[in-house]
């Protein structure tokens, strides 16, 4: 398990499989069970500037069958269930849950949110720094897995120190659910290591509430999530 897992991760899939077990929807008039919820980790609210993560609970036999849709941006995943929605303009966004039998697309779930500039954004562009985050040499985006592999810490703009930052790995073969840390240092600590030791391709590796303290010793937030996903070398 994580050595330090985000709580708030297993309260919501708890609280949200109860959710799944005791309540139902209507679509186009039946009665459905709700075997589907969508959670943001975020609350209410999503980001123009960031990733924003989506939590999608459901029973394991269903999540083949289900497609999850947003209705503006894009959204992804690799492991269908924790979904990474960008691209988002401001305003409101819909994510939605379908399930896809026989031809047909029944809606399951949907969730509003509203879409905002992020106060750390703001902040951010005030302070006039570029952070240069990087895994050797790849700023965000697609990285071969085995440059990762040999990856034992974070690229930063010289003058800069990691303060702090939550790791987030997606579920796949190796991982049964999401997985996440958080590391207070550019090193990677050896539990981490181990870790990025036994992805494969397709999984992503997600930064997110990264803190870096200047030369001045102020603590600065990063606006954005910082996404990598593995490729083939």
């Amino acid at each position: 398990m994580n050595r330090t897992s985000k709580c708030i991760y297993d309260l919501c899939k708890i609280t949200l499989t109860l959710l799944t077990l005791f309540s139902t929807i209507s679509v186009f008039g039946q009665a459905v069970n709700n075997t589907v919820s969508i959670y943001n980790t975020k609350g209410d609210t999503m980001y123009s500037d960031k990733s924003n993560a989506v939590v999608v609970v459901s029973d394991r036999s269903l999540r083949d069958h289900i497609l999850i849709t947003v209705n503006q941006g894009r959204i992804f995943s690799s492991d269908k269930q924790m979904y990474i929605v960008d691209s988002l303009k401001n305003g409101r966004v819909v994510v939605s849950a379908f399930m896809l039998e026989k031809g047909k697309k029944t809606l399951l779930a949907k969730k509003n949110y509203i879409v905002i500039t992020s106060p750390e954004k703001i902040v951010y562009d005030r302070s006039g720094i570029e952070h240069g985050f990087n895994l050797s040499g790849y700023y965000k985006g697609d990285i071969p897995l085995s440059i990762l592999k040999k990856t034992d810490r974070i690229g930063l703009t010289t003058g800069l120190e990691l303060i702090s930052a939550v790791v987030c790995i997606t579920a796949g073969k190796e991982f049964s659910e999401p997985y996440f840390t958080k590391i207070s240092s550019a090193i990677f600590p050896d539990y981490l290591l181990k870790i990025l030791a036994k992805i494969q391709q397709g999984t992503l590796v997600v930064f997110d509430e990264i803190n870096v303290k200047d030369r001045n010793g102020n603590i600065i937030a990063l606006a954005n999530q910082i996404g990598f996903k593995i490729i083939a070398d």
